[in-house]
C-alpha cells in the first residue's frame, strides 16, 4: 500500500442503476492539502438473484477519499466471479493500485485498494472479468461530516471580539467559557475526524505589574472539568503544559522556544503553576492550584502563549474557567494548532 500523507474525503458522484451491466463509478475532487489518519473500509461482496452485491445489497455506500477500501470476496457465492476495477469504462483498462489475495468463494479472498488523493476528477469503475454482462450498478456517495482540518493555526485573530475572550480588567468574579472549534471564527469544520492538535491562549500583556491572569480549570473531552494545575501528571496536568517567555509574535509560532510549565512565580513573563494568590497584589484571585501569567516588570507589552499538550480531538466543543482579576489586565485570546 502507498504512504499517503496529505489527503481528505472524496466528494463521490451517485450512480442510476443501468440495468446488468457490472460498473460502478468511484469519483470525486482529491486535493492534496491535507493530512489526515488512512481510515479502512471492508465491503462484503457476495453474488445473488444474478446480481453481486455489496453488503447484501445494490444500494450506493459511503467511502471517504484515501480509504483503504476492502472488498471481502471469501463468500461461496462469487466463485467462478472476479471482482476487477478499471481506470476507464471500457471492461480493459485495469486499475493498477489493487491487491488481491486468495481465490473469489474461498476464505480469505479479497481485493484492495486504497482511493488515492488525486489532485483533479478521476473515475473508478468496477466489473466481473468473467461475466461482464452480469450484475448491477453501485454508487458510492459522498461521505458527510468526514473532512479534515488543515494543519495550521485558527482562531487567535488580533483585534477580533470572536476569538479574544476577555480585554481589561475582569473583576475577580469565575469567566467560564465554552467555545465551538468547528465554528467559522476557528476551524470552519468539525476537528473530530482524526484531528490531532493543541489548544492555546495568547495573553498580550498590559504595561503595569497588577496582571496576573489564570487557567483554572478545562474541559477538552466532554470528560469533565480538570484542575489543571492540581497534578503535573495525566492528561491535562500542568507538567503537559507549555509557556512561550516574553514573546512579542501575534501570530502563533509552533516552532517557537516553549518550556514546561512549573511550580513558581519567577521569571516574569511566563505561564507557572501556583496555588493561593498570585505573586503580585492587587492582581489574581486565591485558587487551591492554577496555572498563571507572572505579569511584574519586564513582561510589559509582550504577546506570552500558554499550550496545552496535544490531542486527538473528540469533541468540537472546549469550556474553560478563567479569571482575569488587575487593573493592568489587558487582552486574552484563543486560538487552536491542527498538527494532523
Amino acid at each position: 500500500m502507498p504512504e499517503i500523507s496529505k489527503i481528505i474525503n472524496t466528494p463521490i458522484g451517485l450512480v442510476d442503476k443501468i440495468g446488468k451491466t457490472q460498473k460502478a463509478t468511484i469519483s470525486g475532487i482529491f486535493p492534496t492539502s491535507r493530512q489526515y489518519t488512512m481510515p479502512s473500509s471492508t465491503k462484503i461482496v457476495t453474488y445473488a438473484d444474478d446480481l453481486l452485491k455489496i453488503d447484501g445489497s445494490t444500494s450506493s455506500f459511503n467511502v471517504t477519499e484515501a480509504t483503504q477500501l476492502i472488498f471481502d470476496l471469501s463468500d461461496s457465492s462469487n466463485s467462478g466471479h472476479l471482482f476487477t476495477l478499471a481506470t476507464a469504462n471500457d471492461e480493459s483498462t485495469n486499475y493498477a493500485n489493487v491487491t488481491s489475495s486468495g481465490t473469489p468463494g474461498q476464505a480469505g479472498a479479497t481485493l484492495t485498494t486504497t482511493l488515492p488523493a488525486y489532485s483533479n476528477n478521476q473515475t473508478l469503475w468496477w466489473y466481473c472479468s468473467s461475466h461482464s454482462s452480469e450484475g448491477a450498478s453501485f454508487a458510492i456517495t459522498e461521505a458527510e461530516g468526514a473532512s479534515v482540518v488543515d494543519i495550521g493555526e485558527y482562531g487567535n485573530v488580533q483585534g477580533a471580539s470572536t476569538s479574544r475572550l476577555w480585554q481589561g480588567n475582569q473583576g475577580t468574579s469565575q469567566k467560564e467559557y465554552t467555545i465551538d472549534l468547528s465554528s467559522s471564527d476557528y476551524a470552519d469544520a468539525s476537528l473530530t475526524n482524526g484531528n490531532t492538535g493543541h489548544v492555546f491562549l495568547r495573553y498580550e500583556t498590559g504595561n503595569g505589574y497588577r496582571q496576573d491572569p489564570q487557567l483554572y480549570q478545562v474541559d477538552f473531552d466532554d470528560a469533565g472539568w480538570v484542575k489543571v494545575g492540581q497534578s503535573s501528571g495525566g492528561t491535562w496536568g500542568y507538567g503537559q503544559w507549555k509557556t512561550t517567555y516574553r514573546t512579542t509574535n501575534q501570530a502563533y509560532n509552533h516552532a517557537a522556544s516553549w518550556a514546561t510549565v512549573a511550580p513558581g512565580s519567577s521569571p516574569t513573563g511566563k505561564w507557572h503553576r501556583d496555588t493561593g494568590g498570585t505573586g503580585s497584589s492587587s492582581t489574581g484571585v486565591s485558587l487551591d492550584y492554577h496555572i498563571y501569567h507572572e505579569g511584574s516588570s519586564g513582561s510589559y507589552s509582550k504577546d506570552v502563549y500558554l499550550r496545552s499538550p496535544e490531542f486527538t480531538f473528540t469533541t468540537n466543543t472546549i469550556k474553560l474557567r478563567m479569571y482575569g482579576y488587575g487593573s493592568n489586565i489587558n487582552a486574552m485570546y484563543l486560538g487552536i494548532y491542527v498538527t494532523g
